[in-house]
């Protein structure tokens, strides 16, 4: 087909406005721009117009704003552009450029950033120079993209090419994947040779098998010899538990359907010559034939070893790419490896609200809270838009059923009889526990741990200190390796930084759910709580707070649901520091109320752990500076002092340390007899005590208003003095 445009121009419709005066340069430069007028809903293919309009093209300009990604038929406009050049042996660079309209790249996946991509810019001059710059490159290019409108899919074996509608999303990851899985075509310039490979690696229900299904829909031209899909079985509940020689077994019985697909014949062979026979035909009709081929396996388990993972599953043929998904993370060297999270905040709101949109501000809100609790899983999201279309449930009326520790309403959507699209286990539990119960001990343990903890990263000395307080067999260095290593290889945890991991809120749902009602469980807890006591016991130190993030994150968690313990009261109490410390100070009072209220139930209303409780929640109460909030301090540090005068004696440094809190709440309340009374007695008790030349005698006296007169209000002074020796705000 000649070219009759210069430029087919890709965008969404809502980038009109912004995009109208790159056009106009383009226009001036002389260039001939394809635009299509004409809407097409989101989830809609291109149109055969839309095709004859790239194929009529040199140059496919993608105006790729923030919302490009989530369209798609721009997304499909983009790659057949780029399948076309691919297919012409062009290098799809030369015939694909990028407006970037936003301020940065991280919207455009790896593959296009790789681009010419040009700055969009309101300037005329720039404008102008982008245009000539593109006028320029499209006079140095032959012919149009051609191919574009004859690409045919290819044969699909193994797996029907029908379109899964609720898939959303992952833009980023389908570009990365066909990076890695061509790279070996472009070697020279990707350094990548031999066969493309690649691995879809993660936790069950993440979307692995239906990326790669999507990959192979859109993508799908790219191997013209045709897509193969072989099932591993290596967590499907429907094969039963297979061992290996079931599992190859299963995998001869694919080969044979592709090789009857291929027209491969057996006459003449024994029957025991005709497994091996077949198989050795089948690769070299596909070698005969000379065209490249995606070779999918999907659903490989771990445990297999490198030797059998390429004599079996991986494609013997360097014109054939073979892509797996697994959850193991076990083959790391063999092809590169596509990490698959789960969906962004964005995506998994599309994919909960396909069915019903939230019809006000609550709704919404109860919406993205749900996606929250989900952890922005796929498949857990999934379940939850089909469950609540079935029986008619609110986002909000869903939410409160999540969070119902009584039930795992989770489990509903294995009720529902709608499938997967890849054939899958609809049950999140099942899912999961597929690969939870493949742990060894030490793995166990760690997830136990896991499932009482926060949702925030868990670092290795930590995990070691649990451990330790707990008792292990092994060593606890042994131990500690073992159980991070087990719940790796299986995708159960994420890398968090440097050396922490992170647990997804779906696995530790589960392991609460399942196996959380144990001995171990609660041993596990309660050695928790002691750790994070002894590592928050720096609350008070806000250099600290950084490091003790996490902590604070797991501490809140352990003592959200009551104090029923000392160890549960003491950890709420250093929390309450940290906020403190922080000016979070309605959330450090609302922590310290309950403190107080817990220790005087565990350990009586005069223990010097519930005094203490009472001085801290006074200290906040003071710091929150309004009369309300004066009154009640006032009446605790008078409950402090009574206490710890008769427990103590009068003259005791708690007690004095006690009068001078209560001296200057008074001085707030402007009762500044009240005041003065109580440091007349400080002084004389300190004089007494210490000496009238005492660091702390000349405080008091400094309190008093001693020569020179020094006011009481001067808090920042005072805090100096108090932090050279003094006793303001004493933690008794």
């Amino acid at each position: 087909m000649p070219a009759i445009y210069d430029t087919f121009f890709s965008y969404r419709r809502h980038d009109l406005t912004r995009a109208k005066a790159l056009l106009a340069a383009l226009e001036a430069a002389g260039l001939r721009v394809f635009r299509d007028e004409t809407a097409i809903d989101e989830g809609a293919s291109i149109t055969q117009e839309i095709r004859e309009g790239i194929a009529a093209s040199k140059l496919l300009l993608a105006f790729y704003s923030s919302t490009y990604p989530l369209s798609g038929a721009c997304q499909e406009e983009l790659v057949s552009a780029w399948l076309a050049s691919q297919s012409a042996g062009e290098l799809p660079r030369d015939r694909v450029r990028i407006i970037n309209p936003e301020p940065g790249f991280d919207h455009i996946p790896g593959l296009l950033r790789d681009l010419k991509a040009y700055r969009l810019s309101l300037e005329f001059s720039e404008l102008t120079a982008t245009a000539s710059a593109l006028r320029a490159h499209v006079d140095s290019l032959e012919g149009g993209l051609a191919a574009a409108a004859l690409l045919p899919l290819p044969e699909y074996h193994g797996m029907a090419p029908v379109h899964a509608p609720h898939f959303v999303g992952r833009v980023h990851e389908l570009w990365e994947l066909h990076a890695k899985l061509t790279a070996n075509r472009i070697g020279l310039i990707s350094g990548v040779y031999g066969q493309g490979a690649a691995q879809v690696r993660g936790l069950g229900g993440n979307g692995k098998s239906l990326l790669a299904r999507e990959y192979a829909l859109r993508f799908g031209p790219a191997y013209p010899g045709g897509v193969f899909w072989l099932n591993a079985y290596g967590n499907d509940d429907s094969k039963g538990a297979l061992d290996e020689r079931g599992r190859l077994a299963t995998r001869q019985d694919q080969l044979r359907r592709f090789a009857r697909d291929l027209e491969v014949t057996v006459e003449g062979l024994k029957p025991e010559e005709i497994e091996e026979k077949i198989e050795s035909a089948f690769w070299r009709r596909l070698r005969a034939r000379g065209m490249a081929c995606l070779w999918i396996v999907d659903d490989l388990p771990s445990g297999i070893t490198s030797s059998d993972l390429q004599r079996y599953w991986f494609a013997p043929s360097s014109s054939v790419s073979t892509l797996i998904t697994t959850r193991s993370r076990e083959y790391e060297s063999l092809g590169q490896q596509l990490d698959l999270g789960v969906l962004s905040p964005e995506e998994a709101m599309i994919l909960l609200t396909r069915g019903r949109r939230p019809e006000n501000y609550s709704e919404e809100t109860a919406a993205r809270q749900l996606t929250e609790t989900l952890g922005h899983h796929p498949l857990a999201v999934e379940v939850a838009a089909s469950y609540m279309a079935k029986v008619g449930d609110g986002f909000q009326q869903h939410l409160g059923e999540l969070t119902d520790s009584r039930q795992d309403v989770l489990e509903y959507g294995a009720l529902l009889r709608e499938s997967l699209p890849t054939g899958h286990d609809r049950s999140i539990t099942r899912t999961l526990l597929n690969s939870i119960q493949l742990l060894g001990e030490e793995g166990r343990d760690f997830l136990l741990l896991a499932s009482v903890l926060a949702v925030a990263p868990i670092e290795r000395s930590f995990l070691r200190e649990v451990f330790e307080a707990v008792g292990v067999e092994k060593g606890i260095r042994e131990t500690v390796l073992e159980a991070l290593d087990q719940a790796d290889s299986l995708s159960l945890c994420e890398k968090a930084g440097h050396d922490s991991r992170r647990v997804h809120s779906l696995v530790s749902r589960v392991v609460r759910f399942k196996l959380g009602d144990s001995d171990r469980a609660e041993q596990l807890r309660k050695a928790a709580v002691g750790v994070l006591c002894r590592r928050l016991s720096v609350a008070g130190d806000v250099r600290e707070h950084a490091a003790i993030a996490n902590e604070v994150a797991h501490g809140r968690h352990l003592t959200a649901t009551g104090l029923v313990t000392k160890d549960a009261a003491s950890l709420a109490g250093w929390i309450a520091k940290y906020d403190y410390v922080r000016t979070h100070y309605k959330r450090a009072r609302e922590l310290q109320e309950q403190v107080l209220e817990a220790f005087g139930r565990l350990l009586g209303e005069e223990h010097p752990d519930t005094l203490t409780a009472m001085n801290n929640l006074a200290m906040t109460l003071y710091d929150i500076e309004d009369q309300e909030a004066l009154v009640a301090s006032h009446k605790l540090q008078e409950q402090v002092l009574e206490a710890k005068a008769r427990l103590l004696g009068k003259e005791h440094p708690d007690t004095l340390a006690a009068m001078l809190n209560l001296a200057m709440t008074l001085h707030a309340q402007e009762d500044l007899a009240g005041r003065e009374k109580l440091l007349e007695q400080l002084l004389e008790a300190k004089f007494r005590l210490l000496g009238g030349e005492h660091p702390e005698g000349l405080i008091a006296m400094f309190h008093l208003g001693g020569k020179p007169p020094y006011a009481l209000c001067d808090l920042v002074l005072l805090r100096q003095f108090i932090s050279q020796g003094a006793w303001m705000w004493h933690v008794f």
